[in-house]
């Protein structure tokens, strides 16, 4: 058993190693061109991942606070406090993140919202 013990946490740590300590090390700035500024975005409560891809959409910060509406809500059956924020803020202009893989979707918003990047993380 100790035997064992110790072959995982070898393993463990010569993975974990070049990830702490080594790797390309960069003195150049990440640099990137928004060409959409903050944009509601509605998604469908049906996958978590999608509230996380439309976060850079509706909220950022630059010199200042950009934020409009992030509504997760169901499509099919759209709940009565959805509907304020609705009628409150304007999201005539809003994207809609329902029914596509999070894939899909993470492309489709990236090309929507970034011009040009020097790197992804």
């Amino acid at each position: 058993m100790k035997k064992i013990i110790a072959f995982m946490l070898a393993g463990s740590l010569m993975i974990a190693f070049p990830l702490v300590f080594g790797g390309e090390k960069s003195n150049k700035m990440m640099t990137a061109e928004r060409v959409m500024e903050e944009t509601a975005v509605i998604v469908s409560k049906e996958n978590p991942f999608y509230a996380l891809i439309a976060t850079p959409v509706a909220l950022f910060y630059d010199t200042e606070m950009h934020v409009k509406p992030l509504l997760v809500q169901e499509f099919d059956n759209p709940s009565k406090p959805i509907q304020r924020p609705k009628d409150l803020y304007d999201v005539s202009d809003a994207i809609f993140i329902n029914n596509e893989s999070p894939a899909e979707a993470s492309i489709r918003i990236a090309e929507m919202v970034w011009g040009q990047v020097n790197e992804a993380i």
